[in-house]
């Protein structure tokens, strides 16, 4: 998905402003080394530019994208890996400038303003981006208009061509419009998730024939001073250069008049495409232009060659849809090899200093022949709320690959298990809903084929619901089955009667079936599982991230953390709250989490609207583990009233959030409900009411909030009881053992 939100930015802008750059660069290059080094610094200050932008902006959007679930580049980094990026970036954009490019106080200006342009469009407190029309505006401008003509004024600086004023202003005028139509169309388009992550979007209201109206004034705006552009660029360059040349720029001129009469006829007959889509004159804007000069710029040196193969790999993303990508990572993989083997070689030569880190690497590598690998097959490739799976994909001592999706045919970090080529898999998912093919049909024997090309030793199914979809596959590839249940698998009727029978196959074959909590297990037994194959195992908790803070001068924020689902019932905890207000009217809620596969979200609002008390009831959303920390960090006390569903008997497992806040130290309040009442002896290291009893859950609220170095005592106790539990603390390890065991079975 990353590679998917960089590839947004690399053609639609690569192919415009690098056009206008080669084009002088073909016509006035002596093919010289001074040349290509030239050449070289300006693709480098370019794409630096352009990540660096985009890191900028999407580090000012990050928590908004989450809400949304939105695609970010920021997404998975500490703030100390960001600001490093973002200082290399910054430093790759300038250093070209000072070593190779030419400069002056035009291209100064140009990069000052630039870098402004990216503060002052995304960062708070200004957040341009967010000010009707003046957002637009300064987006068309950092994003077009300053890239563009720094490109082509400093090719005209290196090559000593005086620009004419009437050919800079009439590009200026085509780099805004256009730029103005494409951030007009991403508005429109971004509009939904704009909704829901709150974000501000100019187009919110509009309907879709208002804006179509819009992008097509600006859309002919632009095709009339991009036709006006190139006369004059054609009218410009003819004197100083070679006839043969001037065929060329007549050509382009040519095509970019073929491409504007094709867009107007398909515009006024109603077909695609249109101003809304990618059209004729984008494709002129981002293709024809770049690709008519990298020909003629490549096949003139080698080294030019070089750039230009390289460039056309970058912004066509070729490595997206040819088998490209599996020749680079297996000539990385030779490359690699082959220089830790010549380390190793002359390890006695070496100084120690340079090969000893570079052998543990090679060590490292060699040694995954002889680790087993495990494949996670989950249906969430990386959800919020689910840092337990995603700490077995991370940190599990094992060689991993990673199977996700409702049907989990999807492999992490790339392919599928219908074809490791990307377009050869999304070609396959053509085909299917074209002549209506159930994939469930043909998934099993490619899943099964799937797990014995990867040498899949054992495999490891997140939630019961997953192992019966793929223990059929796994016991046609000879594959030991490892399935972990954590909650809703073993108690909600519904899925029960729909997965009952593929239950009882599942736990013949499996070679261990491990339950959360002991609640669990016992129902594991009773649904068929045999007892001896049944292990104990409460969810991972990282607890590098939850590490025990002091409780002592906290405020009086009673903290929840969870999705909004029936079993985590957070109206009862704002119920519960609302008694507490009447103690204790200066206490504050803070909820965080948002979805839970019902309304309760917007219902929970509802209910703080209706007590009256929103001025006391903060909705966080969804938070990453640091932010989650920080808030426990801040709070008195945790609170959490599951229940048994009364309609569908649904019931939770052991919740991570409450080991993650005992782990920290603070002191929970919670229900007498299945894994909780495992981990929490109440009076000792947190409090236990009964479940529905909202009133006593705020009794014990309020005690909690009056007693708060009596509660320090009590979150120590929590700390040390999470830290002194071989089973959590060694999770990884145990796990690593029960698969490890499966496999020799």
């Amino acid at each position: 998905m990353k590679a998917k939100r960089i590839k947004e930015w690399l053609l639609p802008k690569g192919g415009f402003v690098f056009g206008f750059f080669l084009l002088i660069c073909v016509f006035f290059s002596h093919n010289t080394p001074n040349d290509f080094y030239f050449v070289s610094g300006a693709v480098i200050t370019f794409f630096s530019i352009g990540f660096l932008g985009y890191w900028i902006n999407d580090w000012s959007d990050f928590k908004l994208d989450l809400v949304a679930k939105k695609t970010n580049l920021t997404n998975g980094f500490t703030t100390i890996s960001k600001l490093l990026i973002f200082v290399v970036l910054s430093a790759f954009s300038v250093v070209p400038w000072i070593i190779i490019l030419p400069i002056d106080k035009i291209v100064i200006v140009s990069l000052v303003g630039q870098f402004a342009l990216f503060i002052i469009y995304s960062c708070p407190p200004i957040r341009a981006k967010r000010i009707p029309f003046l957002g637009l505006i300064l987006d068309a401008f950092y994003a077009n208009v300053i890239p563009v003509n720094l490109a082509f004024y400093t090719a005209c600086l290196y090559f000593k061509i005086e620009i004419s004023g009437v050919l800079f202003s009439s590009l200026v005028i085509w780099a805004f419009v256009y730029g103005i139509r494409g951030i007009i169309v991403h508005h429109y388009f971004d509009r939904k998730n704009d909704e829901i992550s709150g974000e501000y979007n100019l187009f919110q209201t509009f309907k879709k024939q208002s804006v179509f109206k819009l992008t097509s004034l600006f859309y002919f705006l632009e095709i009339a001073f991009r036709t006006l552009t190139l006369w004059k660029l054609v009218c410009f360059l003819n004197p100083m250069i070679s006839e043969n040349q001037s065929l060329l720029t007549h050509a382009l001129f040519v095509i970019s008049l073929v491409f504007t009469l094709t867009d107007i006829i398909n515009f006024f007959r109603k077909l695609p495409p249109n101003p809304f889509a990618s059209n004729w004159n984008d494709v002129f804007n981002q293709k024809a232009v770049i690709c008519c000069f990298l020909i003629q710029f490549g096949s003139a040196n080698y080294l030019f060659l070089i750039i230009s193969i390289s460039l056309l790999v970058l912004l066509f993303s070729f490595n997206q849809w040819l088998p490209f990508q599996i020749f680079l990572a297996q000539v990385s993989l030779l490359i690699n090899h082959f220089i830790y083997e010549c380390l190793y070689a002359f390890r006695g030569v070496l100084p120690k200093s340079v090969w000893r880190k570079n052998i543990k690497n090679w060590k490292l590598t060699h040694q995954k022949k002889h680790k087993r690998t495990v494949a996670i097959f989950n249906e969430n490739k990386d959800k919020y709320t689910e840092t337990f799976i995603k700490g077995h994909v991370d940190f599990l001592p094992l060689n991993k690959v990673y199977y996700f999706g409702k049907l989990p045919v999807n492999i992490f970090p790339w392919g599928n298990v219908f074809s490791d080529n990307g377009f050869l898999s999304r070609f396959q998912n053509i085909t299917f809903d074209f002549f209506g093919i159930d994939q469930r049909k043909v998934f099993k024997n490619k899943l099964s084929r799937s797990i014995k090309g990867r040498k899949i030793n054992v495999v490891l199914a997140e939630f019961g619901t997953m192992g019966a979809q793929i223990y059929e596959a796994c016991e046609l590839a000879g594959v030991p089955l490892v399935v972990v249940f954590y909650g809703y698998d073993a108690w909600y009727k519904s899925t029960l009667d729909s997965n009952i029978l593929k239950y009882k196959e599942m736990f013949s074959y499996s070679s261990k079936v491990i339950g959360v909590s002991l609640d669990i297990c016992r129902q594991l037994e009773k649904l068929g599982c045999p007892k001896e194959k049944i292990e104990y195992l409460p969810c991972y908790v990282n607890l590098r991230q939850f590490s025990y803070s002091d409780y002592l001068g906290r405020h009086q924020i009673v903290l929840s953390v969870g999705r909004f689902s029936e079993t985590k019932s957070p109206h009862l905890t704002i119920l519960a709250f609302n008694e507490v207000l009447k103690e204790i009217p200066e206490a504050k809620l803070v909820l965080v989490g948002k979805d839970g596969g019902g309304e309760l979200f917007e219902a929970c609002h509802i209910l703080v609207k209706a007590l009256q008390i929103e001025d006391k009831v903060e909705f966080k959303g969804i938070l990453t583990p640091r932010e989650v920390k920080n808030e426990m960090d801040k709070a008195s006390v945790f609170v959490q009233h599951s229940i048994t569903t009364p309609i569908n008997g649904d019931k939770e497992g052991t919740p991570v959030s409450i080991m993650e806040a005992m782990a920290s130290g603070l002191p929970v309040v919670a229900t007498n409900h299945a894994g909780i009442a495992e981990l929490i002896k109440s009076g000792e290291n947190g409090f236990l009411v009964e479940e529905f009893d909202y009133l006593s859950m705020a009794k014990q609220i309020v005690y909690c909030l009056n007693n708060l170095e009596l509660m320090s005592e009590i979150g120590k106790n929590a700390s040390h009881s999470i830290y002194s539990n071989e089973l959590i603390v060694n999770h990884q390890k145990i796990l690593q053992g029960i698969l490890t065991e499966s496999t020799k079975k």
